[in-house]
């Protein structure tokens, strides 16, 4: 089984600490939009981690690009804000305000946390689970079913062919 590949879209001043919190996913890091954007151009990743600063506060519209993109639209997105901010209340009405737009998972502030890093991996198993058991039902209900008379049929046929 593979491990959830996660983007980590993140200022330089936090990047290491974040990555470091991140260990056991294959983390992808990037610091500027244009690496962001490509990544976002090749299948693969299962969550996106943003940092509000990232790229000179390029975040949302890195959220933006993601829910536009071919293969991500529905995929989570987590934002978080590790440095500290004179503009935390501005930051976090902006965000509330954008979050069900974009479909934002979770908006954490991780600056005042006690213990971030255990914050930050809570909130990413919580979407990884609940992105696989949405793909799971998806796949389960595109499943062919087998009518009584087909099934009957195939069971026949193993018989058969025994």
């Amino acid at each position: 089984m593979r491990k959830p590949r996660i983007l980590l879209a993140q200022e330089k001043a936090v990047i290491a600490k974040t990555c470091d919190a991140l260990y056991g996913y294959d983390v992808v890091p990037v610091d500027t939009t244009i690496q962001a954007h490509r990544q976002i151009l090749k299948p693969g990743l299962d969550l996106f981690v943003i940092g509000i600063h990232f790229d000179d506060s390029n975040a949302l519209e890195l959220v933006k690009c993601i829910r536009e993109s071919e293969h991500y639209s529905k995929t989570p997105i987590v934002m978080i804000r590790m440095l500290p901010s004179t503009l935390a209340k501005t930051l976090r009405r902006s965000v509330k305000a954008v979050r069900k737009f974009f479909e934002i998972a979770a908006y954490l502030e991780l600056e005042a946390s006690t213990d971030p890093i255990t914050d930050l991996r809570q909130e990413i198993n919580k979407h990884l689970n609940k992105s696989s058991m949405n793909e799971e039902k998806q796949r389960s209900s595109e499943a062919p079913l087998l009518s009584e008379e087909s099934y009957g049929n195939k069971a026949q046929q193993a018989s058969i062919d025994l």
